[in-house]
This record gives structure tokens, sequence and C-alpha cells, in this order.
């Protein structure tokens, strides 16, 4: 038996894993995620209903605590992986969520579906959308493994090769598309992307038993997508079975798709500056985007621009179904569940932008009112004017299929006005439904949950600052670097003399804020004191122990790229 990680295991992991849990080389313990790695690179081929059992929360704990240890070196400088790894890795990971999503459309619509009386034959999964059964699945470096997770049923399905193959191309290009800049590159990408991923794995360990059996689970059988999306609604408290914390997060494969694409591709054609810079300088792309959260937008219409070539058709349709053969509901539930996706995918892009004082203004007013008002909140549909006509026509896209129009808003002066913004500076604007043509939205307790995966990307994208020291210095350094080098070019200001300070101001004013959320909001349940513990042990070392990084990383920079002078 081996130990199987969703991510190569470093040194420091396997000792501490060693030291608490004793000798697991006799048994299996296996993630609900696909593994980038085990101890031995390959995988046992077995039944996933013999070798699947939960990990002991220790285990949950440590795999976030040390996520892609192995990548960092005693030097902290240059410690990347290969390229072609890191595009791997980001592929396994999104394979495993289509695969998910592939499952849960198959379960939810199939009996809607229209075939020619000719149809040859194929398995059931097979003729209803376009996949292939599987007995195993495709672990890292090709191995194989049998894997479950949030939204699995007992069938498995599997990604089309041509459809695998562009998958593997799309990530590929987005990877080339990054710049080398020296932090917000494509190894930065990978690691939000894992660390969106782990956040889902603890979401779904400590929420399984509740998603899987609560009255509302999305997933249920021949249910339309009114229905399903209403899992949204939620509870704010235990229920007989437990309840189901995570206000439906868990039982939604098609959020975690757009979490996780969205980790992908958040900070594409980067340039290592930040957005008042790039407005500063007139950049074209600030006139593009009239200043709004310029780089973001930037990535979401490169990122959709691209996702909608037909040259990625196959995988157009294992995100979003099938085009052919398509009744009026069949088509009406695709079209729905895509209008969904876009809409998901946009708002948690924009919640990366962390400089934007307004929007993190509005975020904050955002939770305040989902989670520290004592009184239920009445959204105002009344008042929702940025919401499409009900059976407006959709575009048609490169695939022959429709598509609701949700790209970057480029035609507004006040990003607040944008159909596609999450919210505006007025609390009551926000709480309005954005997709009013959807009844089922008026049933959902939207504000939480849009709440909750801001805090989530958000997490995900600083989350090196909620690992480990060693991880959180990486970055630390990287970052540093990347505006050392934007200084000597003129493009930044020299931030050396105030990063030993900042850097402390960023764990008071915004990370350990950050983590507190994720604790009080009670998603992650038990392991929800994780992320504020892990901010203040690196807090308490970087007060320790700082000053004198700061010094070194400092000479290591000048050394390597000069002073300016």
């Amino acid at each position: 038996s081996k130990l199987l990680l969703p991510f190569k295991p470093s040194n420091q992991l396997m000792q501490l894993l060693a030291d608490k849990h004793g000798d697991l080389r006799p048994s299996l313990i296996k993630l609900d995620s696909p593994s980038l790695g085990t101890i031995d690179d390959t995988m046992m081929e077995t039944s996933s209903d013999e070798y699947t059992v939960t990990p002991p929360e220790s285990f949950i704990s440590d795999s976030w605590t040390e996520l892609n240890g192995a990548d960092v070196d005693a030097s902290l400088h240059g410690s990347s992986p290969r390229l072609e790894d890191l595009v791997d890795r980001c592929t396994n990971i999104i394979e495993r969520h289509i695969l998910n999503v592939m499952e849960w459309r198959e379960e939810k619509i199939g009996h809607l579906l229209n075939f020619s009386p000719n149809t040859p034959s194929a398995p059931h999964s097979a003729r209803h959308t376009g996949v292939q059964t599987r007995s195993v699945g495709t672990g890292h470096n090709g191995s194989n493994a049998s894997f479950k997770g949030p939204s699995s049923h007992d069938s498995f399905v599997r990604i089309p090769p041509k459809a695998r193959e562009e998958l593997l191309h799309y990530t590929s290009a987005i990877a080339s598309m990054y710049k080398t800049v020296l932090y917000h590159n494509f190894e930065h990408a990978s690691h939000v992307l894992a660390s969106t991923d782990m956040l889902l794995v603890m979401l779904n360990t400590k929420n399984r038993k509740s998603s899987q059996n609560h009255p509302n689970r999305r997933c249920s059988t021949n249910t339309s997508v009114s229905e399903l999306t209403s899992d949204f609604s939620i509870l704010s408290g235990s229920s007989a079975d437990g309840g189901d914390l995570s206000y439906g997060l868990t039982a939604c494969p098609l959020t975690h798709l757009a979490l996780v694409i969205a980790a992908l591709v958040h900070d594409v054609e980067h340039q290592g500056v930040g957005n008042k810079q790039l407005v500063d300088e007139n950049d074209p792309l600030a006139i593009k985007f009239k200043g709004k959260s310029v780089a973001e937008n930037n990535s979401l219409s490169v990122a959709l621009e691209m996702l909608e070539d037909p040259k990625y058709s196959n995988l157009y349709q294992s995100l979003f179904g099938p085009s052919d053969n398509l009744n009026k509901d069949a088509r009406t539930e695709l079209e729905h569940d895509e209008r969904f996706f876009r809409r998901i995918f946009y708002d948690i892009i924009l919640a990366t932008d962390i400089n934007s004082q307004e929007r993190l203004q509005r975020n904050k007013e955002k939770w305040k009112m989902a989670f520290e008002c004592d009184e239920d909140l009445e959204i105002d549909r009344s008042s929702c004017t940025t919401c499409e006509k009900p059976n407006e026509p959709m575009s048609t896209n490169g695939h022959g299929t429709k598509q609701m129009q949700l790209s970057p808003n480029t035609n507004t002066e006040d990003e607040g006005n944008s159909s596609h913004s999450s919210g505006s500076t007025d609390s009551q604007f926000f709480l309005a439904c954005s997709l009013a043509q959807d009844e089922c939205f008026s049933r959902i307790n939207y504000l939480r949950t849009s709440a909750i995966l801001e805090q989530l990307i958000q997490t995900a994208d600083v989350a090196h600052l909620m690992q480990s020291w060693h991880i959180f210095m990486k970055w630390n350094v990287k970052l540093y670097n990347e505006l050392w080098a934007a200084k000597l070019v003129g493009r930044g200001p020299d931030v050396s003399a105030n990063w030993f300070e900042g850097q402390k101001d960023f764990f008071d004013f915004y990370i350990i804020p950050l983590a507190k959320r994720l604790e009080h909001c009670g998603i992650f349940k038990s392991l929800g004191s994780l992320f504020v513990k892990n901010c203040n042990e690196n807090r308490r070392r970087w007060i320790l122990e700082g000053e004198q990084r700061c010094h070194d990383m400092h000479a290591a920079i000048v050394q390597r790229l000069g002073d300016g002078n």
C-alpha cells in the first residue's frame, strides 16, 4: 500500500507525518483530490470503494500547511519546478473537477437529452454526455488511481481523449502567457490552484456527511437547475443530520470547477506591477478597462477568449455539455449552467483585486451583512437593474453553442454599474440577485455563498502566508524580488526600507482578519482554526527573524539584479 497525497511530499512533511501518525506504509490514505504524486510516483490500481477512507484531521492540516513544500529549496532562491511539471499538476487537478461536473450533469439532465434512433449503442454516460466510462482515473505522471470527489457517484467517467488533449493544450497555452516576472508567474498560479483545490478537499472532508444526506443536496437525480441551485439557500445552524454548514458548496461541482479554472488564469499576462502603476502609466489595458481592476479584467478577457476558440470545442463540450441532439429543456438547463459558471468565474477573479479599496470595502460590507447581522436578510430584487431579461437570446460562440455575454465590462465608468459586477457601494444593490431570470436565485442565500467564494479565492491567492514558514518565506522573497525588479526599471517604488513593517501590517490588517473570517463562517468546522494558527506562527517568526531576513533577501537581489546606481 502507498500513501497518496494531492502533491509531491516534502521531506519535512514525511517526517512530520511519521512523528504524528507512525508508520503509514501498511495503510492507504487518500484525499478526495487528484494526486499529484506519491512517495514513489506510482499508485495502486484497485477499487476506490475498497480503499477510500476519511483521512485524519491532522493529516489534512499537515497537507495544507506543507502544500508544495517539496518545491522549496534550502536557499529559497530559484526554487521552481519545471514548467512541464507545473502544467501537469494543474491539468490533473482541473481534469478531476471536470469529471465531477460531467458525472453531475449526466445524473442531472441525462434523461432530457435527445438522440437519433440510429445512434450507435454506447455506455449510458457516453451516450448522454459524450464521455467515456472508466474504472480508474488518471494520476500524476500517467499512473492509475481511483478517486471520489465532492460530487462523485458510483459510476466513473473519463474526459474523451480529444478533450483531455485540448485541456492540456489550454493549460500549456495559459502557462505560456504568464510573463517571466519573479512572483506573478505561472508557478504562483499553480500554487494558487493547488491551494484552491486543497481548500475544497478540506471543505468536503468536514461537510461530507451533511452534504450527502441533506434534502437539498445539489446532485439529486432528475432535478431542474432551479431546484439544484436552491441548495445555496442555506443553513445558519445545525440540523438533525449535522446540517450543511458549507452553504451548499460541497455539493456544487460547477462552482468547484469555476474556482479552480479561475485560480489557473487569475494572473495571466500580469506585468509584475500593480494596477495603480498601469493606470499611472496610461497603459493600454488601463485605458481599455477604464482603470478598474485592470489586470483582473484582462485575465478574464484572455482566459474566456481562449476558451471560446473553436480549437477547444471538445474541452468546451466537456465543461458545458453537448451542443447537438438537445431538446428545449436540455438546452435550457445547459445554458443556465453555463451562465451560472460564468457568473461565479467572473466574480471570483475580480475578488483577487485586493488593492482596490472600493472593492475591499464592498466585500467587507457584504461579509458583515452576511455573517454579522442578527436578523435574516431579505433580498430586494426590485432594485436589481443589472439582470438580463428572462428568455433573452444568447449569442452563438465559435462552438455552435449559445452563451451569455459575461465578458469583462469596458463600457461604464463605474465598476458597480456593470452588469457583471458582484455588487456596488449601495448595500441593497448587491443583495439583488444578479441572475433574475433564474427563479432559483430568489430562493438562495446568494449573499453568504458569494461572500464565502470571495474569501476562498482570496485565501488561495495568499495561501503561503497561512502555510508553513518556509513556504511563506519562499513567496515573500519572490514578491520582494519582483517589486525590486520593477523599481529598477522605474515601474514602482523602493520598498526596501519598509518591507519588515509592511509585512507585519499585512498580517495584522489583511491576512489574520481573512483567516478569522474563514474560521468564523464555520464552513471548515474544526479545521477553521488552522488558518489563524498558521498566520500567527508566521507573524511570530517574522517579528523575531524578519529584519535579518529582509537584510539577506535585499543583499541577494542586489547582487543578482543590481541596485540601480
